[in-house]
């Protein structure tokens, strides 16, 4: 009896390597689907090397976008002859197979990516997505209190050396974002290249771009949680600023912290008036607006007027913390203070 127990064990454990392996495929495909319409949030979970389930092997796999490409290989440290890249998408989606004598996640610096481009051009470059990130957990805990006094030197771009390997680090706080990419003209302003990593509910999206260089023209593609589509942002003439890349009316200036002169009262249309106040003084340095520009403003009337007005950008907030649970959520609405 006991041996005819392992026997019937035997095929069990065989039929289930396949079907999770067929699970694992189609999850991957799902991804990479993703990343190819421009949808992917989790770029690190699929790109740069990752360990190889069995039945496949126990060795690691490099995957990588480029856009266009004709072929592409890897080149690791140690091993004298290229790896080749198998093509799985034709976008120019690859995979490369390390050897078996790879045990654990290649360093960063210890291999590059080749490939050739449509016109026939070979490029080699470091794999960003085998680069750990900078900001710490203490940074995130600052930021999230408002109480991190070097937050200038965090967010934006700087630039950085990283496992040895110099380059820039970007990081921006899109609390409401569903993805977040770099794009310009390193990377042919294709926001599928190089899609950024969120660090939790921190709202705070970071990339290292290894071997770029100062000067570089960038925007964040942001896709953001009401109407799912990218929001370009820009930085503005003179300040060191991003703005909506759309935006009709841009005012660049500073606030006088030491001047304060008074201001009001301002009628209100509601029949009352605002009590005269002593503020800050802004001084505009540099006005663009496109030809026509429309203004765009609400005015409410009363306190429940504002917090409703409130409630649209709220619900933009709860949907997209709702989709990071694992559930279908098609939309989410938030109920107006009287129903309250």
């Amino acid at each position: 009896m006991p041996e005819d127990n392992k026997l019937a064990a035997t095929p069990q454990a065989s039929d289930s390597a396949p079907a999770k392996n067929v699970q694992l495929d189609a999850h991957l495909n799902a991804q990479i689907d993703a990343l190819l319409a421009g949808r992917f949030a989790d770029p690190f979970a699929l790109l740069g090397p990752h360990p190889m389930w069995p039945p496949a092997g126990n060795g690691w796999v490099v995957r990588f976008f480029r856009p266009g490409a004709a072929d592409a290989s890897v080149l690791l440290q140690g091993v004298s002859e290229p790896i080749p890249a198998r093509r799985l998408r034709p976008e120019g989606f690859f995979e490369a197979t390390l050897p078996d004598s790879q045990r654990t996640a290649p360093a960063p610096s210890s291999y590059r990516i080749r490939y050739r481009t449509g016109y026939g051009e070979t490029v080699e470059t470091f794999d960003a997505y085998a680069f750990p990130y900078l900001l710490s957990e203490f940074d995130l805990h600052l930021m999230g209190e408002g109480r991190h006094y070097d937050t200038y030197e965090k967010l934006g771009s700087h630039l950085r050396t990283l496992e040895g390997v110099r380059g820039v680090h970007f990081a921006v706080w899109a609390p409401s974002a569903q993805r977040v990419s770099l794009v310009g003209d390193f990377n042919r302003w294709d926001g599928r290249v190089n899609p950024m990593r969120a660090r939790g509910s921190s709202g705070i999206w970071e990339l290292f771009v290894p071997e770029l260089g100062e000067g570089a023209i960038y925007k964040y593609e942001i896709i953001g949680a009401l109407f799912n589509e990218p929001y370009r942002v820009a930085r503005c003439g003179a300040a060191e600023l991003e703005v909506p890349e759309g935006a009709e009316i841009v005012i660049e200036g500073k606030i006088l912290n030491d001047v304060r002169e008074p201001e009001g009262p301002f009628s209100e249309f509601t029949g009352y008036a605002s009590y005269r106040s002593t503020e800050n003084v802004f001084v505009a340095e540099r006005i663009q607006m496109r030809r026509d520009a429309m203004f765009h403003s609400i005015a409410s009337g009363t306190a429940s007027d504002h917090i409703l007005i409130s409630c649209v950008a709220r619900e933009g907030e709860i949907l997209n913390s709702l989709r990071r649970c694992p559930m279908s959520l098609p939309c989410t609405s938030q109920p107006s203070p009287a129903a309250l």
